[in-house]
C-alpha cells in the first residue's frame, strides 16, 4: 500500500443505481446528482458547516455547482472513466419500477461481444 495514502480510506464503487442516470427504468429521479444532494443533506459533517440545507439549482445552464446552501457550493464529480460506467450499466442486474412500491429485478441486457473498461483510482487530499 501506498505510504502516503491514509489507510482509513477505503474505495468502493457505488451501485449503478445510484450512479448511472435513468438506470432505474421507470424512475424519474434516479440521477446521481439527487441522491449526492441527499447525501450531503443526511451528513452530520456538512449539516454542522453548512447554516442551511443543499439545494439543486434552478437552472444549470451557466455551469451552476450541483449543490448549493447558505455558505456552500459543491460541484459534484463522478471519479469513473466512460467505459467503467458503460460496463456496469450494460452488465449488472437491472431495476424496472413498475408502479409505486413494486419493483423487478431482472437479469442485465444482452450484449454480444465484450466490453473493456478503463478503472483508475486517484488519490487527493482534503484540507479544511
Amino acid at each position: 500500500m501506498d505510504p502516503n495514502i491514509d489507510a482509513r480510506i477505503r474505495f468502493k464503487l457505488l451501485p449503478p443505481s445510484t450512479i448511472i442516470k435513468n438506470f432505474v427504468k421507470g424512475e424519474p429521479d434516479c440521477n446521481y446528482e439527487k441522491y449526492l444532494l441527499e447525501l450531503l443533506n443526511a451528513s452530520k459533517y456538512f449539516r454542522k458547516m453548512s447554516i442551511s440545507k443543499f439545494c439543486a439549482p434552478v437552472t444549470e445552464s451557466n455551469g451552476e455547482c450541483d449543490a448549493i446552501s447558505e455558505n456552500y457550493e459543491i460541484d459534484f464529480k463522478l471519479l469513473a472513466s466512460t467505459t467503467r460506467l458503460q460496463a456496469s450499466s450494460q452488465l449488472s442486474n437491472r431495476i424496472t419500477k413498475m408502479s409505486p412500491g413494486v419493483i423487478l429485478h431482472h437479469a442485465a441486457q444482452n450484449i454480444n461481444g465484450e466490453i473493456k473498461q478503463l478503472r483508475f483510482i486517484r488519490s487527493f487530499v482534503l484540507k479544511q
